[in-house]
């Protein structure tokens, strides 16, 4: 997918820097707001995964992270 747009951003009229900042927001907010997975032992002694999901806070510091880091690009290369 991201050659994919890399290879449209080619065409006239569209910016591969959108597709870039794209490609590295989603990447942040995923890992932000994405479940966390590790390995715990259960009651049998086997090794399970486990998965935990993030906190809402956690997870809106990041979209608001990412919220900022977009105006400031806007404002930057303005």
């Amino acid at each position: 997918m991201i050659a994919i747009n890399l290879f449209l951003g080619l065409s006239p009229g569209i910016d591969n820097w959108g597709h870039l900042g794209g490609l590295v927001g989603g990447f942040l907010f995923a890992w932000f707001a994405g479940p966390s997975y590790g390995i715990a032992e259960n009651v049998f002694g086997e090794n399970v995964i486990v998965k935990e999901n993030k906190r809402t806070a956690l997870v809106s510091a990041a979209l608001l992270a990412l919220g900022g880091l977009f105006v400031f690009l806007k404002y930057l290369i303005s």
